[in-house]
């Protein structure tokens, strides 16, 4: 078992508050996922929407530089 680990300030740190839950929520779920899957963070697209994402989630991670 792998582990994602978030700092305890994630929640209210400018990046995360400006994305919005939805997009937030891919974030974390995806991280698990990679972590999981043992990708070293990488997420292909396919699985945004099997992670509960949209495409928009996505877009606005990639915005606030919390994706590439």
């Amino acid at each position: 078992m792998t582990w994602f680990k978030v700092d305890d300030s994630f929640a209210m740190h400018p990046k995360s508050v400006g994305v919005g839950n939805a997009a937030l929520g891919l974030w974390v779920r995806a991280g698990a996922w990679s972590a999981q899957q043992l990708t070293d963070g990488y997420v292909p697209q396919h699985m945004v929407p099997a992670l509960g994402g949209r495409p928009s989630d996505a877009k606005r991670l990639v915005d606030a530089g919390m994706w590439e």
